[in-house]
């Protein structure tokens, strides 16, 4: 998976985006580079604040030329991806999700940005915890 952010990559709310060129010659690249056939190439575009449905349309255009095998939608708004799903993109189209999100007909997939995962872990300490309050007071008994 690659990004359309500029190097070094930061997780902002408004990340700083490469052009279209430069973004298309990081995608040959990477495509170039790979071994096995099997492998598949994923662009995340995280500027449609910055540059617009036009400029992710643009954008999806040269990545399907150059190779890409979905594109990931991150920063967006339920109208942006609304817009692009009835675009018809030429690639399937994933979208980050969070529990605010909504649900969006003609997206492949969502990408957990982490929620589900701090869920987990909130689970399982809180059911660490219970089980050594049960210990503690079989011990004591």
């Amino acid at each position: 998976m690659l990004n359309d952010q500029t190097y070094p990559a930061h997780n902002l709310e408004r990340p700083t985006t490469t052009t279209p060129a430069d973004l298309l010659g990081k995608a040959r690249a990477a495509k170039d580079s790979l071994e096995n056939p099997a492998t598949q190439l994923w662009i995340k575009l995280e500027g449609i604040w910055d540059y617009g449905i036009e400029g992710a349309q643009q954008r999806m255009h040269y990545l399907a030329n150059a190779g890409a095998d979905a594109i990931i939608i991150d920063h967006y708004t339920t109208s942006d991806l609304q817009a692009l799903v009835s675009s018809e993109p030429e690639l399937p189209l994933l979208a980050t999700w969070n529990p605010d999100t909504t649900k969006i007909s003609g997206i492949a997939g969502w990408l957990d940005t982490g929620c589900l995962a701090d869920k987990a872990l909130q689970a399982q300490q809180t059911a660490l915890q219970n089980l050594l309050k049960e210990d503690t007071s079989y011990a004591e008994k």
